[in-house]
């Protein structure tokens, strides 16, 4: 009879835990607000740089992936995975290879890819810069703020990751 009574008192803290983790985890976080841009690549060739506070998700097929965390002291811990670990210090990481792969939820970075192959999707505050590669005839595409996809120019250019401002609001 005691045994029953554990079983069943360790199933419910067990389960309640259960519960109580999804909540615990995504406190803190902030969805994407009427402040935030957005931008995408697709499969672009040459190079993007990223200065924001937002998130950054995406790869590279082959190239090199730096990410700084500019806010290093949050919880909020870039994930880097694929290619082959170059560098990495307390607040930085950078690979290089093969299907890198990289994650940046909520804080603050500073994301810099060369490389074949570019896709991501962020959404944010900050700046971007585009700089395709001149190797090759396709760059890729990009778009800001949901616009129409544009080709990937071959001359550095610097872009505001921010909303456009909706007419009629002062």
């Amino acid at each position: 009879m005691r045994v029953q009574l554990l079983l069943r008192v360790a199933f419910f803290a067990a389960l309640s835990l259960l519960l109580l983790i999804p909540g615990v985890a995504g406190a803190g976080r902030e969805p994407p607000g009427p402040g935030d841009g957005t931008f995408s690549v697709r499969s672009g060739k040459g190079f993007v740089r990223i200065i924001a506070r937002g998130t950054i998700i995406g790869s590279v097929a082959n190239g090199q992936v730096r990410v700084v965390d500019r806010s290093p002291f949050d919880d909020r811990y870039p994930v880097v995975r694929g290619g082959k670990l170059k560098q990495s210090t307390f607040n930085s990481v950078t690979r290089q290879g093969k299907n890198v792969r990289f994650r940046l939820g909520g804080g603050m970075y500073r994301l810099r890819i060369t490389g074949r192959r570019i896709n991501l999707s962020a959404v944010g505050r900050g700046a971007v810069v585009l700089d395709g590669d001149e190797r090759y005839a396709d760059t890729g595409l990009y778009s800001l703020n949901g616009e129409e996809f544009l080709p990937v120019p071959y001359e550095r250019i610097g872009l505001p990751l921010m909303p456009e401002p909706v007419e009629g609001r002062g």
